[in-house]
């Protein structure tokens, strides 16, 4: 059991096969394992990330908070901004093109699945750094997920 697990009082995972929906729908496809272009694309987008999910990342790396994060993380058939695999805590920079439609099909296929998710907003991760810190951290404590503000 990790620092993590402890702290947030989750059991350690248990190995089970996962199929998933396939993102063109009609079943389960060729997204059940990823693929190559999931993992090419979220390499991609880790060379390319935004201001606040650069800034957010010196925060989060090294174990900074106890537990280990993973930035632009695949969860097929998504890419999560950062993922906490051990607290099951997924966190998303969300500047004006997040909120649609899509993102809460997305936000309900990543909960039914076992994940809590917190949406912070670029400027408060710019602005904010330590209340969105404090945010996280008591997330990982609690291990309960709260909406934001």
């Amino acid at each position: 059991m990790t620092l993590c697990q402890a702290r947030c009082k989750i059991p350690p995972p248990v190995a089970k096969k996962t199929q998933f929906p396939s993102p063109a729908g009609g079943g389960l496809g060729w997204a059940r394992c990823g693929g190559p272009s999931i993992s090419k694309r979220s390499q991609h987008l880790r060379r390319n990330m935004t201001m606040a999910e650069r800034a957010l990342w010196r925060e989060l790396r090294y174990d900074q908070l106890g537990c280990r994060f993973r930035r632009q993380h695949p969860i097929p058939p998504y890419i999560v901004d950062f993922a906490c695999v051990e607290a099951k805590l997924i966190i998303e920079a969300d500047g004006g093109q997040h909120g649609m439609a899509v993102d809460q099909a997305r936000d309900r296929y990543l909960r039914r699945q076992g994940w809590r998710l917190l949406h912070l907003w670029n400027n408060d991760i710019l602005e904010n750094r330590s209340g969105v810190l404090q945010k996280i951290a008591d997330l990982l404590v609690l291990g309960e997920a709260r909406p934001p503000p």
